[in-house]
């Protein structure tokens, strides 16, 4: 999620203004609202919901809200953190990426559930360095790991600490924290394709290139338990030649700026076998119109390893910065978060634009 402090009032003031009466809903069913700056999103045992609210500066709604059903009033749970955009379940405990002051990025593990608060808070990871990205979506993973995408603290520069531009993993309890793979700008989305160790990450590409390059992209990791790959940032973008020699290629190329969030996959979308969908926020750049939209990207698996890759369009005329989180839930369905609008909507497999 690329929010530079440049942007925060901008920001504020869009999402400060009413919206219109006469603007068309968002595509899908809207199945929760009034989440201020919803982010994230993932689901319990039981089918909960669970959605964080994450923006660039300290707000109100800052925190984890609970939506016990579709439909149901969301409830404000967790409060005081600040750019909270990653979240899970994991053996029964809820885990929480968010920022402490800007610079430093935290992972908190919460427990004892009683339907309107937690009992208990602990910080598993009290300090990843961050920058002009922070912490992505938190993944668990094969080897009961958790994984973690740690943004680059630079925009064209891949920063001054070893996490700068990483994808993470880690044991419950925060320890052993190990490198899985890196070269990444902002990789905020994580999907494991189900069933594997493979694992797919969202990518925004640099904003210092021009309107039109690089692309953003989605990026494989064939099996997290092997060797790390690297993805090429800062040095390879779209270029290739002696930069990218060495790295490994994006699955799929996605428009340029156009903000990639979240990632989820499922293994048949209405007859159509193994899909993915990525949330496209938008860009902040003025002159750029990517972005807003879900892109439905159809996996065939190559005899040799890896995935062949085919995007399309599968939702848009979604709102300025909206779509973000995603997360396949109960019944197989797609379930998106609105950032700008506060809002959660749900698509059926049977919605094949």
């Amino acid at each position: 999620m690329r929010r530079s402090l440049a942007h925060i009032a901008v920001l504020a003031a869009v999402a400060a203004c009413a919206p219109d009466a006469r603007a068309a809903p968002p595509p899908g069913q809207v199945v929760a609202a009034g989440i201020p700056y919803a982010s994230n999103l993932t689901f319990d045992s039981h089918g909960g919901m669970w959605v964080t609210s994450g923006a660039p500066f300290a707000q109100k709604g800052d925190g984890v809200w609970y939506v016990p059903h579709a439909g149901a009033r969301p409830r404000h749970v967790i409060r005081g953190t600040l750019t909270a955009l990653g979240l899970t379940w994991f053996r029964g405990r809820l885990y929480v990426a968010s920022t402490l002051n800007r610079v430093t990025g935290i992972v908190a593990r919460y427990s004892g559930f009683d339907g309107r608060a937690f009992a208990h808070r602990r910080v598993v990871i009290p300090s990843i360095p961050v920058g002009r990205h922070g912490l992505g979506t938190i993944a668990p993973g094969p080897n009961g790991r958790l994984y973690l995408g740690a943004g680059a603290e630079q925009d064209a520069l891949a920063g001054g600490h070893v996490t700068s531009g990483t994808l993470v993993s880690f044991k419950g309890d925060g320890s052993d924290l190990r490198i899985e793979a890196k070269g990444l700008r902002g990789p905020f989305g994580l999907g494991f394709v189900p069933g594997t160790a493979s694992l797919l990450v969202t990518d925004d590409g640099r904003d210092d290139l021009g309107l039109h390059r690089p692309p953003d992209e989605l990026n494989l990791v064939r099996d997290v338990t092997r060797a790390a790959p690297d993805f090429g940032f800062p040095d390879c973008y779209d270029q290739g030649g002696r930069a990218c020699a060495g790295t490994a290629a994006p699955i799929a190329l996605l428009p340029a700026h156009a903000g990639v969030g979240g990632v989820a996959v499922t293994r048949d979308w209405g007859g159509r076998g193994l899909t993915a969908f990525v949330a496209e926020n938008g860009s902040v750049l003025t002159g750029t119109d990517a972005g807003r939209e879900l892109r439905r990207i159809e996996l065939r698996r190559r005899p040799g390893g890896g995935y062949d890759a085919t995007a399309s369009v599968f939702a848009s005329g979604l709102g300025e910065q909206d779509p973000l989180g995603t997360a396949i839930g109960p019944g197989g369905a797609l379930y998106v978060t609105l950032w700008t609008t506060g809002a959660v909507v749900r698509f059926f497999p049977g919605y094949n634009p």
